[in-house]
């Protein structure tokens, strides 16, 4: 606020102030005088206080009235002094009321005049302010604008009739037009990206689009460098560059993205192309949360709730669970969006081969990436969606194998289990072998693995790899 404005504000309060004051003066004076009152009465003796003071007496502020009997001049003169009071608390609240009124205007006067003025950049009327509305070719413009000239930079008129005066400049310089024009035509290209990309489900068209969104984004589009940056993270239509991501989202936390500041945290949070970092990834995440990205809030919710990086707080952890619900549900209840549907990898272990629907290729690609840092439930989820095939997901078996191989040799009773029906049924990838196939039978038996009991339960029925047993 400039001085000369605040100097304004202050005297306005202070006679607010002196109006509050003079409303209350009379009270405040009876609430004195009651205690001056009170006060002469304790310390004063009976004999005093009537030798000083006629029955029927009161002292209000120093001066003694009389209750009762009183005479005609005094009351006369009584009234005089309230009428006199109130003539000066009229007068005070007017003259204050007058006087805030003139300092308010002044103010709003001052403010319109010190609002700023756009300033004509060479043309015919250089350094003079542009004139708003101004008329051009029979329209009037309330603001800069491209008509007229063939190179799209704004200018304006100083004067309201440019065909009469003549007089004009331009509302940027030559740098600020060359980069306000780079970024609307970096925002066409985007724009044609994302047209390919939400009307086509064929993976080449989506791979088109990309090549505009990676043009868009080399031309600093923030929205086209978000896509590409996840896109180069994942192998998602563009060929994986872990590094070049990590630059990207770096680029875009800079420019206070969100979305790159919560990326960054997860790269710090799982050391993909930096070193390891929980306490720089609670701070990314904690930065894109605070920008208001959903799955920053999400992750700080789940840290909260199980104390990873944080002291354990599920009351923390409530406040970033609700938000993001009651966005989901404003989300549906005002758009009439489908509901948000979770899907398991584990379920695939729990029921093999259950029917349902396509999973969403972004989210098969991160369970890749889950199972390639050694999250064995991925690794098990996954080789059951190669080995079946299904839910968008060609069958194959060499895949299948490696992720439960993974698995087995993390331990894991479900991939020995699995590994143990491979062998048993054999294919082009993995021979048949019963006597392999009992020992992961065996072992995943032993951990208490009921496809392991029942393929090991198997064997012994039909001799496959030990004799047969009968009763």
């Amino acid at each position: 606020m400039p001085s000369g404005m605040g100097r304004r504000v202050r005297w306005v309060a202070v006679a607010l102030c002196l109006a509050a004051l003079s409303a209350g003066a009379l009270p405040a004076a009876d609430e004195e005088g009651n205690q001056d009152e009170s006060l002469e009465s304790k310390t004063l003796s009976a004999e005093d206080q009537v030798k000083d003071h006629s029955t029927g007496t009161r002292v209000v502020a120093g001066q003694i009235f009389l209750e009762s009997g009183k005479s005609d001049s005094q009351s006369e003169n009584e009234e005089n002094f309230q009428s006199q009071e109130e003539e000066k608390e009229n007068s005070l609240e007017e003259l204050n009321s007058l006087e805030v009124s003139k300092l308010l205007n002044k103010d709003l006067e001052e403010a319109e005049i010190q609002s700023p003025v756009l300033t004509a950049i060479g043309g015919t009327a250089d350094g003079e302010p542009c004139h708003f509305p101004f008329l051009f070719m029979e329209k009037e413009y309330a603001e800069c604008t491209a008509d007229g000239r063939e190179d799209g930079r704004l200018w304006c008129a100083t004067t309201y009739d440019y065909k009469k005066d003549q007089k004009w400049g331009f509302c940027e310089s030559e740098e600020q037009s060359n980069k306000r024009r780079q970024m609307q035509e970096a925002e066409d290209v985007y724009q044609i990206g994302m047209k390919i990309l939400n009307e086509s489900s064929k993976k080449a068209q989506k791979k088109v689009a990309y090549q505009y969104l990676l043009k868009a984004a080399d031309m600093n589009h923030t929205k086209a460098m978000e896509k590409v940056s996840y896109a180069l993270l994942f192998g998602d239509y563009l060929k994986q560059n872990i590094q070049s991501s990590k630059e990207l989202f770096e680029k875009l936390t800079e420019e206070g993205s969100p979305k790159g500041q919560m990326a960054l945290g997860f790269l710090y949070a799982s050391g993909l192309g930096v070193n390891s970092s929980q306490a720089k990834a609670l701070v990314y995440y904690t930065f894109g949360a605070l920008g208001g990205n959903l799955i920053a809030h999400m992750i700080l919710g789940y840290r909260y709730w199980a104390g990873i990086g944080v002291l354990q707080s599920c009351e923390s952890a409530l406040t970033h669970y609700r938000l993001v619900a009651n966005h989901v549900a404003s989300d549906i209840s005002l758009t009439g969006g489908t509901v948000v549907q979770r899907i398991r990898l584990a379920d695939e272990v729990e029921n093999p081969g259950m029917a349902s629907g396509m999973l969403e290729e972004d989210l098969i690609q991160y369970y890749q990436f889950l199972a390639e840092k050694g999250d064995v439930q991925a690794q098990v989820g996954l080789g059951q969606l190669h080995l079946h095939g299904g839910r968008g997901v060609e069958q194959n078996h060499q895949r299948a194998f490696e992720y439960f191989n993974q698995a087995a040799n993390a331990g894991n009773s479900h991939a020995m289990a699995f590994l143990g029906k491979m062998y048993s049924e054999g294919s082009d990838v993995v021979p048949q072998s019963n006597e392999t196939a009992l020992q992961y039978f065996k072992k995943a038996a032993d951990m208490g693995n009921p496809v392991g009991q029942s393929g090991l339960g198997m064997a012994y029925l039909y001799g496959r790899g030990v004799p047969v047993v009968s009763f």
